[in-house]
């Protein structure tokens, strides 16, 4: 998209030894050329804040996650369960079958 209006800036006449301050009439098709291309820029930068925002929230629920597990994991192994036994399937089983998870 910027390649393209660099194109369309570039075939105006003498644009390239033009100094700063001079001025050029664009037609008013390039002119909505540019507005669409500017409109479909800021729609795209708010899709990208969206999907960063949808990331932080699941990021943010994967370490609550993450910390449920350990405080879970702690208080089994102040029940009297080793690391052995967390590592162990069928105490995890027993605990979803407990609670009533099952895997899809």
């Amino acid at each position: 998209m910027l390649q393209e209006i660099k194109d369309r800036v570039n075939q105006l006449v003498n644009f390239e030894n033009a100094s700063d301050d001079d001025l050029y009439y664009m037609s008013k098709k390039h002119i909505n050329w540019l507005i669409e291309k500017a409109e479909e820029n800021e729609k795209l930068i708010r899709i990208a804040i969206e999907a960063s925002e949808g990331c932080e929230y699941w990021r943010d629920k994967y370490k609550q996650a993450q910390k449920r597990i350990q405080y879970l994991e702690n208080e089994l192994r102040n029940c009297g369960y080793s690391d052995t036994d967390l590592d162990n399937d069928f105490l995890w089983e027993f605990q979803d079958k407990q609670v009533g998870w099952e895997e899809e």
